[in-house]
């Protein structure tokens, strides 16, 4: 299977493993954007509605306990609150929701929409996930926030084949990304997205940028990997152009 076969087939595996890292960066920085301002009443609910959010479920703690069978068990996670991660997104989205209403065109406000733009796309409800996340956009006016939010709805809109409005959002990033966004993550995706299209010259390109400017990414050997395939590749869908324009002089 080519490797564009490949990361076409597994896109929503590829976003769920970026995800996770950008989710925690996001988690960090919009908390850090939230506590930096003086309503402590919006902060307390904006915190509790993460901590929602992040609870342990019952499946996580029963793997925890197979793990520590026969040890103290004084370090596990305090009782699960919810069975499944349905059951959480659902009650975190209530609280989110509230909050996003609640405190509408504030920054407790855009975030809350923003954490509902990410758990209606958890909850396989794309269309709205897309309008919130567009909401976030438009309405925010920190870089940090708006290229979260970008980032996220052009995710959303990757995983309903989307992929050029998809790639015009992350290189919207790429070409100007705040100074605290993990730009890694959005390269990494470009390439990808390029791959599949099948446009292999870009994704080199992005591929190339990214070993240039990320050489301690943590993905860094399977970068490499693609870049020496996608080098490869490139060529050989080159060299029958040349050899043409050769055997067309020859014949003149």
């Amino acid at each position: 299977m080519a490797v564009s076969d490949w990361v076409a087939d597994n896109r929503s595996l590829l976003l769920g493993a970026l995800g996770v890292f950008v989710l925690g960066f996001a988690g960090l920085q919009l908390w850090n954007i939230v506590s930096s301002g003086r309503n402590a009443e919006q902060h307390a609910k904006y915190y509790d509605a993460l901590q929602t959010y992040r609870a342990p479920l019952e499946t996580d703690q029963a793997a925890e306990q197979e793990g520590h069978e026969g040890h103290d068990h004084g370090d596990l996670p305090h009782e699960a609150e919810f069975k499944d991660a349905e059951e959480r997104n659902r009650a975190a989205l209530d609280k989110f929701e509230q909050l996003a209403r609640e405190y509408a065109g504030s920054k407790v406000g855009l975030l809350s929409q923003y954490y509902v733009g990410i758990i209606r796309q958890q909850l396989d409800q794309p269309a709205e996930a897309e309008k919130n996340l567009r909401a976030v956009v438009d309405g925010a006016d920190q870089p940090e926030i708006r290229q979260l939010a970008v980032n996220r709805l052009a995710d959303v809109l990757y995983l309903q084949g989307k992929t050029e409005e998809a790639v015009t959002l992350w290189s919207e990033i790429a070409e100007d990304p705040a100074p605290t966004f993990p730009l890694n993550t959005v390269l990494k995706k470009l390439a990808e997205a390029r791959q599949a299209s099948g446009d292999l010259a870009k994704a080199l390109e992005l591929y190339r940028r990214l070993a240039s400017e990320f050489p301690s990414d943590p993905d860094a050997r399977l970068t490499d990997a693609r870049i020496a395939l996608l080098a490869g590749q490139v060529e050989s869908n080159e060299t029958p152009d040349a050899e043409e324009s050769e055997e067309e002089s020859s014949s003149e």
